[in-house]
């Protein structure tokens, strides 16, 4: 607004000092010598006092001046609508801007909203994925883990079985045994403390068998209790049969006291069997010798079938040690897959940030492109409203030039016929020379005049022209540099939504 003040203030300016130096100029055909030299009563108007020679010129001047002063409004006015048209372009501007402003922020919004429903959707299906899969492998786990339980209630079943089976051969050849014995005591009279002792001694190797047995078996159980409860039944089971066979050997023992009696009774049909009770002896003593070895031998392979089965329960123990210990690391690995994913979703969620920073100064660098597009394009409109004044300028100007020439013509008529009326009033022939090269010299120096009047306005035009052609070309490429200014962030901003 200040420069254009002062570019009135200058054009007012240059406007008052044309009209002095109109007014003070010289005057446009100067008088000859001869009428300056004529008496003033013979120039002058009787009725005005103005000399009729120059009032045409006075008068001319006078409308000049008038019409300079009605350019002066007409350019004051003019200003003014331009300083109105330039407020309405402004406002014009602004709800422009604002608009575009509210448009590109609402596909950024459309952009942002949608690039954020992407991920969030992404990030549910990947836990969704991640959930399934670590659902699968624990069901994949209880499947396995039900497998292994069946596996070991079978092998309970199937040893329970087989102990129960062992049980019953042995109870049935305790039965066998408890016959031979008792046969053997009907037919041994005489061997009886014999037979006691012997009997005493197998009980003490059965003792001792059954105490290493409970030793063994309390080992074994102590490091297994949970898993050799079946066992453990099984071995006190068997104590019971052994004690029920020990106290039918006392029972036998009670019988035998009985029997003494009757021994003594039979002292001579013992005398006469004795051989034979001898020979029998001891082939009742092989008898149960072999059968010891061969119950010694079952113990041994009880033992063995007992290792066997611990050897089998440590290797499911360590079996199941080995799939608790691949679950716990495939656990750990999904665990670390699963904060690798929560870090890279994080990383993401950084870039996206930073993304949504860089998108947001991008904004603000094109929203002050787009002021200064605005700005560009509000000059360049008022460089080519300044061209077609100036155009205009220069058409009045030509008209203006054409209207002085009309004019000078018909101030050379006026003069032409002022100076013909003086000749014929005079009728001096120096005066009509003198009247001639005054109107040969008004129309040179009108001329000159014209021609002076011409090259200034020429040369202002073409100064304003050039000056004009630069801002021009100075807004033009401003106009292509903020272009392409515009278009490398809009193509980043292309970039970054699609991604």
């Amino acid at each position: 607004m200040g420069d254009e003040e002062r570019s009135t203030e200058a054009e007012q300016q240059g406007g008052e000092e044309e009209v002095k130096l109109v007014l003070h100029c010289p005057p446009i055909y100067p008088l000859p010598e001869g009428i300056k030299k004529m008496d003033r009563s013979e120039t002058m108007c009787r009725y005005c006092g103005v000399s009729y020679l120059i009032f045409h010129e006075f008068h001319q001047l006078n409308s000049r001046v008038a019409q300079l002063e009605e350019e002066l409004r007409e350019q004051r006015g003019s200003t003014q609508r331009e300083k109105a048209q330039r407020e309405a372009l402004e406002l014009g501007r602004l709800e422009w801007e604002r608009a575009c402003h509210l448009e590109v922020q609402r596909h950024v919004e459309e952009k942002v909203k949608t690039t954020r429903e992407e991920l969030e959707q992404s990030h549910r299906d990947t836990g969704r994925a991640m959930r399934e899969e670590f659902e699968q492998k624990m069901e994949n786990m209880k499947g396995e883990y039900q497998n292994i339980n069946k596996e070991k209630e079978r092998i309970a079943v199937r040893d329970v079985e087989s102990e129960r089976k062992k049980r019953e051969e042995l109870e049935r050849k305790s039965e066998e045994r408890e016959k031979v014995l008792s046969d053997a005591l009907q037919k041994a009279n005489k061997n009886v403390e014999e037979l006691r002792k012997s009997f005493q001694q197998l009980e003490e190797r059965r003792a001792a068998a059954a105490a290493s047995t409970k030793e063994e078996a309390e080992q074994l159980l102590g490091k297994e209790k949970q898993e050799k409860e079946n066992l453990r039944g099984v071995c006190v089971r068997q104590r019971q049969a052994l004690r029920s066979t020990l106290s039918a050997l006392r029972a036998s023992g009670s019988e035998l006291t009985d029997v003494r009696g009757f021994l003594s009774q039979l002292t001579g049909a013992w005398q006469a069997f004795r051989s034979q009770i001898l020979q029998h002896s001891t082939q009742a003593f092989s008898v149960l010798t072999g059968e010891l070895k061969h119950s010694s031998g079952e113990l041994q392979k009880m033992r063995e079938e007992e290792e066997r089965l611990t050897q089998q329960l440590m290797e499911q123990r360590r079996q199941s040690e080995e799939q608790l210990s691949r679950e716990k690391r495939s656990e750990s690995l999904h665990r670390d897959k699963l904060l690798r994913l929560k870090e890279e979703l994080e990383d993401k969620h950084e870039m996206w940030l930073s993304c949504q920073q860089r998108y947001d100064t991008m904004q603000e660098q094109l929203s002050s492109w787009q002021q200064r597009e605005a700005q560009m394009s509000r000059k360049y409109r008022a460089a080519e409203e300044e061209v077609m004044r100036q155009r205009e300028t220069l058409e009045k100007t030509q008209e203006e030039t054409r209207e002085l020439r009309r004019d000078r013509e018909m101030l050379i008529k006026s003069h032409s016929t002022a100076l013909t009326k003086m000749e014929e009033d005079c009728r001096q022939p120096g005066l009509a020379a003198a009247l001639e090269d005054q109107k040969t010299q008004n129309a040179l120096h009108l001329k000159e005049r014209m021609k002076e009047i011409l090259r200034d306005a020429q040369l202002e035009l073409t100064i304003e022209r050039e000056k004009n052609q630069l801002l021009l070309l100075q807004h033009q490429r401003e106009n292509t540099q903020l272009h392409q200014k515009l278009h490398f962030p809009l193509y980043e901003v292309s970039l970054l939504s699609r991604s």
